[in-house]
């Protein structure tokens, strides 16, 4: 970038409004699209079959945070007692590489989750 300003001999703050601009342009783009699609809460729900993603705060355990999630709407009671082995479950005790990974080892335990996630 600085060989091309230096070949036509223009400092860089000189292109700072343009890039400003096409910065916004950007970034209303990404907010009318990705921040308003109606796919976003569901993306964001299914993190929760990641276990790691339990332990970042108490909130991500709350099985009714899920709802969005056809089948985490209206647990059974067997859903509910696995859920909370799931979400106390010692991460340090199953090593794992990728999520497919872990949900085969914890499938024996976690039999109705393993078939949602």
């Amino acid at each position: 970038m600085d060989l091309v300003l230096q070949k036509f001999n223009s400092p860089l703050t000189a292109f700072c409004p343009v890039f400003q601009q096409a910065y916004h342009a950007a970034y209303k783009k990404l907010e009318d699209h990705i921040l308003q699609h109606p796919a976003r809460s569901l993306f964001r729900a299914v993190q929760v079959f990641d276990p790691r993603f339990l332990t970042l705060t108490t909130a991500n355990r709350d099985i009714y945070s899920y709802q969005i999630i056809r089948e985490l709407a209206n647990p059974s009671t067997s859903l509910i007692q696995e859920w909370s082995i799931y979400v106390n479950i010692n991460l340090n005790l199953i090593e794992f590489s990728e999520l497919n990974e872990f949900w085969d080892k914890v499938s024996l335990q976690l039999p109705l989750l393993e078939k949602i996630a």
